[in-house]
């Protein structure tokens, strides 16, 4: 774990041909290696062609193509959670986990209300065999997928932040890039499906472009009408071009509104100059877990994300609880420690008490000004932290002059979470120099039961003294 300024997310990118592994850090895209899905997937795991960012990162994010993505409906009356899952693995495991295994483990749900007014539940969960393979060799890699979503979610999340009324009515928005095309189609604020289209040369002029599309636009929109019930009412159009609204507004007979003003942001990929389809257009924020993208990872790892969230938290709370602590410490030290009354020397003849209390008062003044300061302590064992490792618990006795950390460690074998260990030994002996006799020999080991789809779990707890 790493505290620091920037906001950095490493991205899985999984296009019809290759897997691209992109580095995103304010708002700066840094594309580290392609490979084929031959290539990615018949890598050996202690290989160095994966990049060594993708597998240090606070936040992993796998995209994968819209049509990897399978979508069902269930009409089901409850919203009790317990309830609703335990249906909805039902129907996974009963429907499709001979043809897609752990199917159960991969899917999300939304609630949403039919044309009747009952209520329904959208599933979410990837229908490609190919992803599963995918999946294991990320996994093999130490890449676990923290989100598991598609650009088509993304933007969902997005236009509905960015467009006032994108949720009123059936809407169709296309994005047209140089060399492809993406119409991506929402009901109410629902995405329903997408089209992608590939243009034989990324050269030609827009204008003949937009004529190409004429016939895939058609017919994507009688499609969206069937499953809709409804006319699309809008189009919107993220094109640098700004006549190119006025020109496919005139060959399908809709009023297409150009949209690339407000998000007309494109991104370069800064090593190769080149873009990267949708994802393009989005910056850090839209990425960040607080806007809530579909989230189809495996469900362990969704918990283990909303453990590192929650600890995060903490540590940050547990710093201010310090700091506050440690203030008032200060200030009771001030007020009542250190203070003698004018009227205890005042009234006596023989200033030696006196004197022999300024000393006691001075020693024990001079063995708070060297102990180690708590706050200070706890910012030095979050600094220390490498990746894969969690704080669990920090006890400091004030008495004593000891602390024990008790700590969660990550790893994918023993070999490797010995590296991790010394790792995180040598960043703690630098942070906190009264550390430095810490032995690997003084740490206690305990291996926790890990779900077999996730890396083993260690449990460390050692100690050192401050004072």
């Amino acid at each position: 774990m790493r505290i620091s300024g920037k906001k950095h997310i490493n991205i899985t990118l999984i296009d019809d041909n290759s897997i691209s592994f992109i580095f995103l850090v304010d708002n700066k895209y840094n594309l580290l290696k392609r490979l084929s899905h031959d290539q990615f997937l018949s890598i050996d795991k202690n290989s160095d062609v994966i990049p060594e960012e993708s597998m240090d990162s606070r936040l992993n994010i796998l995209i994968l193509p819209d049509y990897w993505i399978e979508h069902i409906s269930y009409r089901f009356r409850s919203r009790k959670k317990s309830l609703v899952e335990g249906f909805i693995k039902r129907k996974l495991n009963s429907e499709y986990s001979s043809e897609l295994p752990w199917i159960a483990d991969f899917y999300e749900y939304t609630f949403y209300q039919n044309m009747q007014g009952e209520q329904e539940i959208d599933v979410y969960f990837p229908h490609e065999p190919r992803f599963f393979q995918v999946y294991k060799q990320l996994e093999a890699c130490n890449i676990l997928p923290d989100f598991i979503t598609s650009p088509a979610f993304i933007w969902e999340k997005k236009l509905k932040k960015m467009l006032q009324d994108f949720e009123a009515g059936e809407k169709c928005f296309i994005n047209l890039l140089q060399s492809e095309c993406f119409l991506y189609f929402f009901s109410k604020g629902r995405f329903i499906f997408s089209r992608a289209i590939t243009f034989a040369d990324s050269q030609t002029e827009d204008h003949d472009k937009l004529e190409a599309l004429t016939y895939e636009i058609n017919q994507s929109l009688h499609l969206f009408s069937q499953k809709a019930k409804s006319e699309t009412e809008k189009i919107y159009l993220l094109s640098p071009n700004e006549e190119n609204a006025y020109r496919l507004s005139g060959m399908i007979n809709i009023a297409v509104k150009d949209v690339y003003p407000v998000l007309g942001r494109s991104r370069m990929i800064s090593k190769d100059n080149i873009t990267l389809g949708s994802i393009s257009f989005f910056d850090t924020d839209d990425l960040l877990p607080a806007n809530k993208i579909l989230n189809i990872a495996h469900t362990a790892q969704k918990q283990t994300y909303k453990w590192k969230t929650v600890q995060r938290a903490g540590i940050i709370t547990g710093i201010l609880v310090f700091l506050l602590t440690g203030t008032e410490s200060l200030y009771l030290l001030h007020s009542d420690m250190f203070r003698i009354k004018r009227s205890q020397i005042m009234h006596k003849n023989d200033p030696t008490p006196a004197i022999v209390q300024y000393n006691q008062a001075l020693d024990e003044l001079i063995m708070e000004a060297t102990r180690p300061n708590p706050a200070r302590l706890v910012l030095g064992f979050v600094k220390s932290l490498p990746e894969n490792v969690w704080i669990r618990k920090i006890e400091m006795g004030a008495k004593s002059g000891t602390v024990n950390f008790t700590g969660i460690i990550q790893a994918e074998n023993i070999e490797k979470f010995k590296g991790i260990l010394s790792k995180l030994l040598d960043n703690i002996k630098k942070e906190i120099p009264c550390a430095d006799n810490i032995k690997t020999q003084d740490i206690d080991i305990k291996e926790l039961n890990n779900n077999i789809t996730s890396p083993q779990q260690y449990m460390i707890s050692f100690g050192f003294k401050v004072s």
